[in-house]
């Protein structure tokens, strides 16, 4: 298995001296993307109109599971609002995680890999 900050540096040409606090949540997001659809997943970037907060990806895996995801920075904190859209979700049966930095992303693919989608938690740092 290749680190995802090794497949970053490869796919982004981003130089070795790049750190991870150093990171945009948007390169994050790429990062993300590519490694759902290597795994022959989805990754829609999630924009409702007139509903902010809603989690930036909807992920469809190829079982059809789907899940809401909300990308931080490591260091990232959810708004009261983007805690509120999730509650709404979570609600209506709705598989919602909020994923931090690049530990976070190789920790939900893991189990992605694994098809252990129920030991995804609320949050993966």
């Amino acid at each position: 298995i290749i680190p995802l900050y090794n497949t970053y540096i490869y796919a982004y040409g981003i130089g070795s001296h790049r750190k991870e606090e150093d990171m945009r949540e948007r390169e994050i997001e790429k990062i993300f993307r590519k490694n759902i659809q290597d795994l022959n997943g989805i990754c829609y970037k999630f924009v409702s109109p007139g509903n902010s907060g809603v989690p930036d990806r909807i992920v469809i895996l190829g079982n059809g599971e789907v899940i809401f995801v909300e990308l931080k920075t490591e260091k990232g904190v959810l708004s009261a609002l983007q805690k509120s859209q999730i509650r709404k979700l979570k609600n209506h049966n709705q598989r919602v995680c909020v994923v931090y930095g690049l530990n976070g992303i190789q920790n939900l693919i893991d189990k992605i890999k694994r098809s252990r989608l129920d030991l995804i938690k609320d949050e993966e740092r």
